[in-house]
């Protein structure tokens, strides 16, 4: 059994059973601004130059929380997902920036969300804290590389490269 395949098997029924937690009352999207926030930060650092287009990080945390968000919705957003925000908690963007195919890279920022959904567990505990300090490290790390895999496959017929084509000839001929 692949990886995926074992993190996805063992955490299935927690990602059913998060939908049991209510969603913020206030109507607000913690998971959407934190997306929104993640893919913010990484525009701008691109068109700064500070990084390329090669996977970061935080395109991988982005991809993920999306996934969750399609699964779950707001569903036992919170607290920690303020911690989460790199518009509310400025020290993620060195981690967010770290190379998106180095698993030691995934695997800190894996291991700041698990600390600060644990802080949150401690002090309020609910369905969703329960089920966020139950995901393993290592589950983290697979699920966000997945997520960030999945995100990056053409969406439409247009993206699907053509093999019949040579690489450095342009897309008109």
């Amino acid at each position: 059994m692949t990886a995926l395949a074992g993190a996805v098997i063992r955490n299935v029924p927690d990602f059913v059973r998060i939908r049991s937690a209510p969603a913020p009352a206030d109507g607000s999207r913690p998971r959407e601004a934190i997306v929104d926030g993640i893919q913010d930060f990484l525009h701008e650092e691109r068109a700064r130059g500070t990084i390329g287009p090669e996977p970061v990080v935080g395109d991988s945390v982005a991809s993920s929380v999306s996934a969750f968000r399609m699964l779950c919705g707001e569903h036992g957003a919170g607290d920690v997902d303020a911690e989460l925000d790199v518009r509310q908690n400025p020290a993620l963007k060195a981690l967010l920036l770290r190379p998106g195919t180095n698993p030691e890279a995934q695997a800190d920022f894996s291991a700041h969300e698990l600390a600060a959904w644990g802080k949150i567990h401690a002090q309020n505990p609910t369905v969703a804290t329960g089920i966020a300090t139950g995901l393993s490290l290592a589950d983290r790390v697979t699920l966000q590389s997945w997520a960030h895999k999945l995100n990056r496959l053409p969406r439409n017929r247009e993206e699907i490269p053509d093999p019949s084509r040579r690489a450095d000839t342009p897309p008109w001929m």
